[in-house]
C-alpha cells in the first residue's frame, strides 16, 4: 500500500489571504484573486480558490 504525502507548501497563499480578508473582510474569492494578482503574485485562480 502507497501512502501518499502532499508536498504543496501554500503558507505563503493563506498569509496573504489571512492578510487580504482582515483588510477587506466584505469582498470575495473574486476580489481577493484579483488584488494578489495587482500585487504582481502570478498564483493560478485554482490554487487560490483550494485554499
Amino acid at each position: 500500500m502507497f501512502n501518499y504525502k502532499n508536498v504543496r507548501d501554500d503558507s505563503e497563499t493563506i498569509d496573504k489571504l489571512l492578510e487580504l480578508s482582515e483588510r477587506h473582510p466584505t469582498e470575495g474569492q473574486d476580489l481577493y484573486y484579483s488584488r494578489i494578482r495587482q500585487q504582481g503574485l502570478q498564483w493560478n485562480y485554482k490554487r487560490v480558490r483550494r485554499i
